[in-house]
């Protein structure tokens, strides 16, 4: 079986795959589009989120990154390389539409609270952090959070860094 997202990124790096100025605009489009969100945070986001997205912003990222990438595939259609790299971005992010749905009504429903005296005596800094990932532990189950993080390396990782290089005209990588 092939990958048709390494065959696109092993086209583009032996040059069989120049992408077309609709191709360049479109990704161009998409990213711009993508910049627009706001960073992993489509959860209501407390002051005390951290730097690192928890597990539910993860997953309701993913779901944001299909939304943006829908709306450019359907001005685009066809199969240009390009095109078949956010259908993959729609297939992957759209994926976790019901798990962000479900999350972002636990959130609505039980947010995580603010962290006990004890908890800040014995966290200190990361208190907020602690309490936002103890929630979280709570709400997304093992296995959802390793979808999270395969699709997150599938679509940050591999389609999205073909599509940068894509646009920089970098095919050493």
């Amino acid at each position: 079986m092939t990958d048709p997202i390494a065959d696109i990124g092993q086209a583009l790096n032996r040059h069989e795959w120049l992408p077309t100025a609709d191709e360049l605009q479109l990704a161009d489009a998409f990213f711009a589009g993508v910049q627009a969100l706001p960073q992993r945070r489509l959860l209501p986001a407390p002051e005390f989120a951290g730097p690192e997205p928890s597990w539910a912003q993860r997953a309701c990222h993913l779901v944001a990154l299909a939304d943006v990438a829908q709306g450019y595939l359907e001005a685009a259609g066809g199969e240009a390389p390009m095109t078949v790299l956010l259908r993959e971005v729609v297939r992957v992010g759209g994926s976790f539409r019901a798990l962000a749905d479900e999350l972002r009504g636990l959130w609505q429903a039980d947010p995580p609270g603010q962290p006990t005296d004890e908890q800040q005596r014995l966290w200190g800094e990361q208190a907020m952090q602690n309490v936002l990932r103890q929630w979280d532990l709570k709400r997304v189950s093992e296995t959802d959070r390793g979808r999270i993080e395969q699709a997150d390396g599938d679509i940050l990782m591999r389609v999205l860094s073909t599509m940068q290089a894509a646009l920089r005209g970098d095919t050493s990588w």
